[in-house]
């Protein structure tokens, strides 16, 4: 029997899921929910939903429901998953699963007390690429990690109101898409961490649009990792060794990978064109995890999620920048 999936909200990311679950045979996308019924319904034709509702609250309440994938801004991010929890809901959460650290904590001690399943939706981490990357990089190709240089960025129009730039909405680079390097960074080299500096530039609203951070690691590695929504820096990662390196272009949605040894000889290569658009396959391990009573992925365990925003919390507080609340 197929799982059954209700999507919380109607954005590009609910899109890029729905779309995803046209090849994922064991899942169903079963209903769709929106502050706005008209848009729901929209949603429903074009995505050949089950289901539409009008709130999010209805969508919780539907006992046919067995998973919901959150897709609203990250400000809601913590709010809306206890809410689904709360019913018996496993959960994919669209990174950054919340605001901050206390607030994953807290998703945490839910999903516990829930006994359901719960993730982030990092979907980078699950890309055949980025797996068969991590074999290389442990089987010793490139020898022992000792740079790491990884960039997202893009221009975003300066909206006031828009989720990447409002305050309201946990707008900025570093939550948006600078978690996607700093992830990668931590991933890859698996060593402990042992210093955090970083560098800002802050739109008038007062989040970061463009920001720099530095990773030292014990072993000596270093990463530099910068993100960006108003300057097209690229979407590119590196990866120096002390026998080669790794350059994967568009890291974050990788489908090719390039080995090359010290002088620049190409020496091998990775290509894994998606089956979809590449969110299937953190569906997939999250239906697989839930059907075998597993209450977080092994790939991608809750930890890693907590001291992820652990580091983004430290990052922001060397900025000075606080989203309202306190948050």
């Amino acid at each position: 029997m197929k799982m059954k999936w209700g999507i919380i909200g109607t954005g590009y990311i609910a899109a890029a899921f729905a779309e995803a679950m046209k090849v994922v045979e064991e899942g169903e996308l079963a209903a769709v929910a929106s502050r706005s019924l008209e848009k729901a319904n929209e949603f429903k034709e074009k995505y050949q939903v089950n289901k539409a509702f009008g709130s999010y609250q209805e969508l919780m309440e539907d006992d046919s429901i067995d998973a919901v994938y959150i897709a609203i801004p990250h400000s809601e991010h913590a709010k809306y998953a206890e809410i689904a929890m709360r019913h018996k809901k496993h959960v994919l959460c669209e990174k950054p699963m919340t605001i901050n650290e206390e607030e994953t904590s807290r998703l945490l001690a839910v999903a516990k007390e829930e006994q359901v399943f719960l993730m982030e939706a990092m979907w980078t981490k699950f890309l055949p690429v980025t797996k068969k990357i991590r074999d290389w990089i442990e089987a010793g190709r490139i020898g022992d990690i000792n740079f790491i240089d990884a960039r997202f960025g893009f221009v975003a129009e300066m909206d006031p109101g828009s989720r990447l730039y409002n305050p309201n909405l946990g707008g900025g680079a570093l939550l948006d898409v600078g978690i996607y390097p700093i992830m990668y960074a931590l991933y890859l080299v698996k060593e402990q961490l042992e210093g955090i500096s970083s560098f800002v530039k802050k739109a008038e609203t007062g989040v970061d649009e463009l920001n720099m951070v530095q990773l030292i690691f014990k072993n000596g590695a270093i990463a530099s990792l910068a993100s960006s929504i108003c300057s097209e820096i690229g979407t590119d990662a590196i990866i120096m060794g002390t026998k080669g390196k790794l350059v994967i272009p568009d890291f974050y949605k990788a489908e090719t990978a390039l080995l090359y040894d010290l002088n620049g000889n190409l020496m091998d290569q990775i290509e894994e064109p998606f089956e979809g658009n590449g969110y299937e396959y953190e569906i997939r391990e999250a239906i697989s995890c839930i059907r075998e009573n597993r209450m977080e992925s092994k790939l991608h365990p809750l930890e890693s999620t907590r001291e992820l925003m652990g580091m983004l919390d430290a990052i922001r507080e060397q900025w000075g920048l606080t989203y309202p609340g306190g948050r």
